[in-house]
C-alpha cells in the first residue's frame, strides 16, 4: 500500500508512520525527488541514497551531511549542478572537480560558480593577460 503510493507520488513518503518505511520505499522516494533525502530517518541515508539524489535534482548536496561527502558524490552533484560546488567541503575540492563546475557551467548559466573556486586554481590576473 505505502510502496505503491510512493510510486505514484514520492512525496506520500512524508505522510508515511517512520515504522512502515523501508529501504525500497526510500530508494524509490529518492529517485523520483532528490530532494527528498533531507526528509528520510538517518538509518536510510546512505552514499547510495545521497549519490541518487545529487542527480535528481538541483542543490541536493546542500541537505547532505559533510560526512557523507565523498569525492564521487560532489562530482555527481557538480555535473548535474555547477552552483552545488558552494556545498562542497574544501578538502574535497579538487582541480578536477572545479574544472567540472565550469565546464558543466558551458552556457554560464551559474555565473556564481566562480566565487566557489579556491584561489589555489584560479591564476593570477597577470598570468592570464601573459597567455593571451
Amino acid at each position: 500500500m505505502y510502496l505503491e503510493a510512493v510510486k505514484t507520488n514520492a512525496w506520500a513518503i512524508t505522510d508515511i508512520p517512520y515504522k512502515f518505511i523501508t529501504e525500497e520505499i526510500c530508494r524509490i522516494a529518492v529517485s523520483r525527488d532528490g530532494s527528498l533525502i533531507k526528509n528520510l530517518q538517518k538509518k536510510y541515508i546512505t552514499n547510495e541514497f545521497c549519490l541518487i539524489a545529487v542527480q535528481q535534482g538541483e542543490n541536493i548536496l546542500k541537505h547532505i551531511s559533510n560526512k557523507l561527502k565523498t569525492l564521487e558524490l560532489c562530482l555527481a552533484s557538480v555535473y548535474n549542478y555547477a552552483d552545488s560546488l558552494e556545498f562542497v567541503p574544501e578538502k574535497l575540492k579538487t582541480a578536477e572537480l572545479c574544472l567540472a563546475a565550469l565546464l558543466t557551467d558551458y552556457e554560464g548559466e551559474y555565473p556564481n560558480v566562480v566565487k566557489f573556486i579556491p584561489d589555489r586554481y584560479i591564476p593570477p590576473k597577470k598570468e592570464l593577460v601573459l597567455r593571451a
